[in-house]
């Protein structure tokens, strides 16, 4: 903010204290500069400036330094002279956490960035010269201020103004904590002693508790969870399940727990508290008492990312190993979309082991992993080196994958125990964009561009699909899981059931082949068998577009009993090659030159008018001598 240079006498009075003040001040003198627009000053004037601000006592301390007729040697003189020395750094602690106290700004406003930031006063018009903390911009500037100032560090972890600096041994932690200082005193950025924390093993954080075991809640905002009543309406709802959102990486059955209470806030819905809900709220805040203990990510430890879907949600867990043991670093889900829920099972395992891979990108992209499914066909799909036929939405999704070095595993779902409970229900609600675009009709109705398109409708095939008992069970059995058992008409769809999926509202589709109706059977059968093409062509056709059990059956018969196929089959047993036909009716003719035409024999038209001659051999050149 614009302002007149403040006094500085309440430091320079006392020579010989540390280089902060007199840093600090000469800094807000450069702003000062700056806010008037004079900093293309002449020397000069810029030193008659400097030592005019500097007061009665600084000017006195001056006149004590020496002759300096440049603007820069009057500052290099006085920040000799208020300069100390430098303290020496105790190697004595695993953490070390420090917060600043001169971090009172995210920095210079930039120029034109300055009349944006101005306000209207009893004492007038004023505006900001460094940039405050409230504004909605300033907290991003700041951190990126101080992520650019310790850039190259290691062992430094920062959010705003708090700072934690750590290392695997004394020595290096130690290291790290010179580079730290260093870094503060060149940038003029002084510590709060006050908040300065030293010989601890363990330390706060941004709500969490950090020890050399790993990470956990923080006891103080688990007691607060403990201390909260039952809620008493929806907006009560929304903000318990907000404060122990925060730690869900500690709660694997955190939407099992919350799936009641996420009933209450869905729209229509009328408050009723009920007993389920109030086991919930007990349960949840059981959990938070005792939840497990996240270690540190090791880049040299093997990573493991175990994945499982079901029919609503997704669930992964985020694991490696040390010594042998596998410990948990991360635990997350999210729930199905309505359209993601209509997918088969292989898409959905497929879907899950992408969401996992992006969600935890800067933890597994550019390092090798183990990527656990308990869908075994997968590992096969999803292998850089696999072959075969791919559903085009997981081919598109093998995509995606090909940037990261995974080695796919299959693991039994006896065994995939932690992210198959995620997976039960919804922790959180779905991303609002798919992370797999698409269009909103399937690639399925390509065969709408055929000419099957006049006679089979979108219409016909969903009303036609909604009517069929058949594909009504099959479309409550993708959605809800198969039971163990089915009737007869459903085993052909239950041994394909990995392939079947739902799109629309009411249609069914094996991979990218719709399920037709046994109604629209006949007349699909007809249109392949358009212009009478053969078994096999008629096969190519069906065999990119429909799918029903039996189909090939079908075809067969159908093209067996065509009428028309049929009787060119009879004519073509007694067809004769045009090829042969010409040379026998040439034949003919020469034997009618020879011998005259026999009883019954007709000459061929092409050859036209003929005359006999009597010849004395019979030989081939007889002709050409009597010709």
């Amino acid at each position: 903010m614009e302002f007149s240079f403040p006094p500085p006498s309440h430091f320079l009075a006392l020579p010989g204290e540390p280089p902060v003040p007199w840093t600090r001040w000469y800094e807000a003198f450069e702003t000062y500069i700056a806010v008037l627009g004079v900093e293309d000053l002449s020397a000069a004037r810029k030193r008659a400036m400097l030592i005019h601000c500097l007061c009665i006592e600084g000017q006195r301390i001056f006149k004590t330094l020496g002759a300096a007729a440049d603007y820069a040697d009057c500052v290099r003189l006085l920040a000799g002279h208020f300069a100390a020395p430098k303290n020496v750094i105790l190697q004595r602690i695993l953490f070390r956490q420090r917060k600043q106290r001169a971090g009172l700004s995210a920095g210079p406003t930039a120029p034109d960035s300055r009349n944006l930031t101005a306000f209207v006063s009893h004492a007038g018009v004023f505006r900001y010269a460094r940039m405050p903390f409230g504004l909605s911009s300033a907290p991003s500037c700041f951190q990126k201020i101080m992520s650019t100032i310790f850039t190259g560090i290691p062992g430094v972890v920062i959010y705003l103004d708090d700072i934690v600096v750590h290392g695997p041994t004394p020595a290096l932690h130690d290291e790290h904590l010179h580079q730290v200082l260093s870094v503060l005193a060149k940038h003029n950025l002084t510590l709060n002693e006050e908040k300065c924390v030293f010989s601890v093993a363990a330390v706060e954080f941004v709500g969490f508790r950090l020890t050399a075991e790993g990470l956990s809640p923080l006891h103080s905002n688990v007691d607060a969870v403990q201390r909260l009543p039952e809620p008493t309406c929806p907006a009560q709802v929304a903000s318990f399940l907000g404060m122990t959102a925060y730690y869900l990486r500690f709660l694997p059955q955190y939407s099992t727990t919350t799936a009641p209470l996420r009933e209450l806030l869905k729209k229509d819905v009328p408050w009723v508290w009920t007993r389920a809900c109030s086991t919930a709220v007990r349960q949840l805040k059981a959990q938070l008492t005792s939840p497990p203990v996240l270690a540190h990510f090791d880049l040299s430890s093997p990573t493991i990312l175990t994945c499982d879907a079901s029919n609503i949600a997704v669930g992964a867990v985020l694991s490696q190993l040390h010594r042998g043991t596998e410990r948990p670093i991360a635990f997350a889900s999210r729930a199905l979309s309505p359209a993601e829920q209509k997918y088969s099972v292989g898409e959905r395992e497929a879907l899950v082991c992408v969401w996992a891979c992006e969600r935890w990108h800067m933890y597994v992209y550019g390092r090798p992993f183990t990527l656990r499914t308990d869908h075994q066909a997968l590992t096969a799909l999803l292998a850089t080196s696999g072959t075969g036929h791919r559903p085009l939405r997981i081919h598109r999704w093998s995509e995606r994958l090909q940037q990261y070095n995974f080695t796919p595993q299959f693991t039994p779902g006896r065994e995939n125990v932690v992210a198959d409970l995620l997976s039960r229900a919804t922790p959180c609600p779905p991303p609002s964009q798919d992370p797999d675009p698409e269009v909103t009709e399937p690639d399925l109705i390509q065969m709408l561009h055929t000419p099957l398109q006049t006679t089979v409708s979108l219409q016909d095939l969903q009303q036609a699909s909604e009517q069929d008992p058949v594909l009504s069970q099959l479309r409550a059995f993708i959605r809800t899981g198969w039971p163990p058992k089915v009737s007869e008409e459903l085993a052909p769809f239950y041994r394909v059931r990995e392939e079947l999926s739902c799109w629309g509202d009411v249609c069914v589709a094996r991979g990218l082949r719709t399920v037709v109706p046994s109604c629209l059977r006949a007349r699909i059968l007809l249109m392949a068998h358009e212009g009478h093409l053969g078994i096999v062509k008629v096969k190519q056709r069906c065999r990119d577009l429909v799918w029903w059990p039996a189909i090939d059956r079908d075809i067969e018969a159908m093209v067996r009993d065509c009428t028309a196929c049929l009787h060119d089959r009879l004519l073509i047993t007694t067809r004769l090659d045009h090829r042969e036909l010409a040379y026998r009716q040439a034949a003919g003719a020469f034997r009618s030159i020879w011998t005259g035409p026999e009883p019954g024999a007709r000459l061929p038209d092409h050859l036209g008018w003929q005359r006999g001659q009597k010849v004395g051999t019979l030989n081939a050149s007889s002709p050409l001598e009597t010709g």
